[in-house]
């Protein structure tokens, strides 16, 4: 039985429910591999064996696919771009079609003209001084919009890029192309002017080399393993707990928590800590824990403590990334704190704090801790 395959096509601007289609021409199905049909720059590529079809349509470069429809009397089986909806709507410059079928069918094609490709904005992410911003669009013609205050470039108060310019502060750009009548999708970027680290005595720093290198947490091994290594610095010590594989302060200068009994356990071997500030890419407010936009970090700020967790949120995932620093503030020496004891381990002992130093109680007698006795 002669098999018969009808292109109807519309250059429109928009979807349509193929109104004022005008029917190209039919053509005779061709079995075997790799056969094609050309007409008015739409290209048909497919493979047909005795009632079974697969094929791509694809339309020309600087268009889209927005609605393909199959319609036939006998159609055993059907997929437009792998999904059951028929008519299928999106927008690609190539949609797949695999059917089986008895008789002829029709295939309806609306495509039109494609919108611009997103921008790129480059320039270094991170600066002390000042960075130059450069921003571009594959799509020639296009006109580029930004904006440095956050707000979407689709929207008024928007900016026209012309030529590279220079940041001086820390700075989220949104970016869009332009042209006829259609925006891209928004690209963004935040660019962070690097924050000195404190200096005194009431600091301490974890700087890049250090988190270079450490690692705390669980790792997606069969089965995981917990690992807590390169994790003390200047008096300050990093744990993790939990039990989600991949949960982590990892040397890839990253952290991420996912599940609400990940935790990452920040003390100080003597002092307590009043403040800790993350900076980094990427976080958001969580539990007792603050994302700072404008700056970048996140910070815990509370009641001086000898012990301060990070634990991860009751849903979704907490993740920091490219962490330049992380600054731990003590609190001043001296005076007796009144504190909970804190179990740790009944082998161990107690952690107490004595005279402003974090001290493990053990038997009567008190230890720092690297297990030096204290007298």
């Amino acid at each position: 039985m002669r098999k018969i395959f009808t292109f109807l096509f519309a250059a429109l601007m928009s979807v349509s429910m193929f109104a004022n289609l005008v029917t190209i021409g039919s053509y005779e199905l061709t079995e075997g591999n790799y056969q094609s049909i050309v007409k008015d720059d739409i290209t048909f590529e497919y493979n047909y064996n005795v009632g079974n079809l697969f094929g791509y349509l694809e339309c020309p470069e600087g268009f889209e696919i927005t609605q393909v429809e199959v319609s036939g009397s006998d159609l055993y089986y059907l997929t437009i771009d792998w999904d059951d909806a028929n008519p299928w709507q999106g927008s690609s410059r190539s949609v797949s079609i695999d059917c089986q079928f008895e008789g002829d069918i029709t295939i309806y094609c609306t495509y039109a003209e494609a919108a611009p490709n997103k921008p790129t904005i480059s320039g270094d992410e991170m600066f002390s001084e000042s960075t130059t911003v450069t921003i571009a669009s594959s799509t020639a013609g296009a006109t580029i919009y930004y904006t440095i205050d956050g707000s979407n470039p689709t929207e008024g108060g928007k900016l026209v890029y012309s030529a590279p310019f220079t940041l001086t502060e820390s700075t989220t750009i949104k970016a869009a192309a332009y042209k006829n009548g259609q925006y891209s999708t928004i690209t963004t970027k935040n660019f962070i002017k690097l924050t000195p680290a404190p200096v005194g005595p009431n600091y301490v720093v974890w700087d890049t080399e250090f988190l270079s290198n450490i690692y705390c947490g669980l790792k997606m091994s069969t089965p995981p393993v917990l690992v807590n290594e390169n994790n003390v610095k200047d008096g300050i010590t990093c744990v993790f707990s939990g039990t989600q594989p991949g949960n982590s302060l990892a040397n890839n200068r990253e952290f991420y928590l996912s599940a609400a009994d990940s935790k990452l356990t920040f003390s100080h071997e003597s002092r307590n800590i009043t403040k800790i500030e993350i900076y980094g890419q990427g976080g958001h407010t969580c539990r007792d824990w603050t994302w700072d936009a404008t700056n970048f970090k996140l910070v815990w700020e509370g009641t001086p403590a000898a012990v301060v967790d990070l634990q991860g949120p009751e849903s979704g995932s907490l993740d920091v990334y490219q962490i330049y620093q992380i600054v731990f503030t003590l609190e001043d020496g001296g005076g007796e704190t009144a504190v909970d004891n804190i179990q740790i381990d009944k082998a161990q002992g107690t952690k107490v704090l004595r005279n402003g130093m974090l001290l493990i109680e053990r038997n009567g007698k008190l230890y720092n801790a690297t297990g030096t006795e204290v007298k």
